[in-house]
């Protein structure tokens, strides 16, 4: 059995690049808020809300990546993946479903745009990163493909190997 979970608040570079960039936001609307007059009531009030729509806005997206993991399993001729919170439950793949698969180096940014959940309609894949240089590449009967990042390429490669070798 193969089992991996990975998460965002394992990549303190994400959570720093979050609070810089919300850092950087909220400067000029204070620079803007004191230089606002006392007499500027409905311009400071609009301000002022705006600092609380935004607070809001960021105290959701910290929540959120500090929520989401991405979890593998691989159990006899069954994959088993989720990512939450935008996938709770537990995706399958069998085996026999599988066309080809390789675990191979990856660049999120180059191949997909980003980290999380990617889809690309002209590629017809679908990516679920979060953190590792690798990814399990899945070619499925459907013609689907679906990536799966992982930081544990070669136990994966075995999991893999076995879990193929059963189906034939």
């Amino acid at each position: 059995m193969f089992y991996e979970q990975q998460s965002f608040r394992k990549v303190i570079w994400i959570m720093i690049l979050l609070v810089a960039s919300f850092m950087a936001g909220m400067i000029p609307l204070v620079q803007a808020l004191q230089t606002v007059s006392e007499s500027d009531a409905s311009g400071r009030q609009e301000l002022i809300i705006v600092l609380v729509i935004i607070l809001i806005s960021f105290a959701a997206v910290m929540v959120f990546f500090m929520g989401s993991s991405l979890e593998l399993r691989i159990d006899g001729s069954i994959l088993q993946y989720r990512f939450k919170p935008l996938v709770n439950h537990w995706r399958t793949i069998r085996s026999e479903e599988i066309r080809q698969w390789e675990v191979r180096k990856y660049s999120a940014l180059r191949e997909s745009g980003g980290w999380g959940v990617r889809y690309s309609f002209r590629r017809n894949s679908t990516a679920y990163t979060i953190v590792g240089q690798h990814v399990l590449d899945l070619e499925l009967a459907s013609g689907n493909h679906i990536l799966i990042s992982t930081t544990k390429p070669e136990e994966l490669e075995s999991a893999m190997r076995k879990m193929m070798e059963r189906e034939e």
